[in-house]
């Protein structure tokens, strides 16, 4: 089994619509079908398995009823708290 080296983007991505999937109480199957993809397709994206294409990303983002500006926002929270646990040590 050959090692895969992920982007810290692809992760983030990876972890908000997991995170979102879960707070919607939506299962994979109801993600892609609402998507427009496959299950396998949406599989991958959250095991950090493949890149999402900017098409892909978007569609999976309107399922999910956010929106770019939303998951931007996102990350720069998480970029700040990253920011600040640097300052402190």
């Amino acid at each position: 089994m050959s090692s895969k080296t992920i982007s810290k983007e692809t992760y983030i991505f990876s972890e908000f619509v997991h995170a979102r999937r879960k707070h919607f109480n939506m299962s994979l199957r109801a993600l892609a079908k609402a998507a427009g993809c496959g299950y396998c397709t949406i599989y991958n994206i959250e095991n950090c398995e493949t890149n999402p294409s900017w098409t892909m990303a978007l569609r999976v983002l309107k399922a999910l009823n956010t929106n770019l500006a939303e998951y931007s926002a996102w990350v720069k929270s998480l970029k700040g708290g990253i920011e600040n646990e640097k300052e402190e040590v």
